[in-house]
């Protein structure tokens, strides 16, 4: 954000809120409570299957690799472990897999679909509630 402020836009300015995840400051800016936040393209991706409404306005980073953090205490262990088991996991086709079942819709959003199967919801599922309270 200091570098979009320094080269791009010097009139950026933001405010921290360490008491709220992504999904909470998403809902904050569909509610009219905040105009715009910060959210990772996956946690969009899924928060706009459910509110088509919201929209990236402004992508501030290329993409990034994610990172897994081990406590700094003298014994790699845990680190060896983890490495060991996404070494594997990448060699056997394992975590395409995974990737593909829970992040391969991220770039298949389509907002007319997305509203025409809410309203479907909201037409068909109190129908179907009973059922399901039995």
């Amino acid at each position: 954000l200091q570098t979009l402020k320094e080269t791009k836009f010097p009139e950026l300015s933001w405010k921290v809120d360490d008491k709220k995840g992504s999904a909470e400051l998403m809902e904050d800016v569909i509610e009219g409570k905040l105009d715009y936040t910060i959210a990772d393209s996956v946690a969009i991706s899924l928060f706009q299957r459910v509110h088509p409404e919201l929209a990236v306005a402004l992508d501030i980073t290329d993409e990034q690799p994610v990172t897994w953090f081990s406590p700094l205490d003298g014994d790699n262990t845990l680190s060896a472990a983890l490495l060991d088991f996404f070494n594997e996991m990448n060699e056997d086709g394992t975590l395409a897999r995974i990737e593909e079942k829970y992040l391969g819709h991220g770039d298949d959003f389509d907002y007319v679909d997305t509203r025409t199967f809410l309203r479907a919801v909201d037409a068909v599922l109190p129908q179907l509630k009973p059922l399901f309270e039995k």
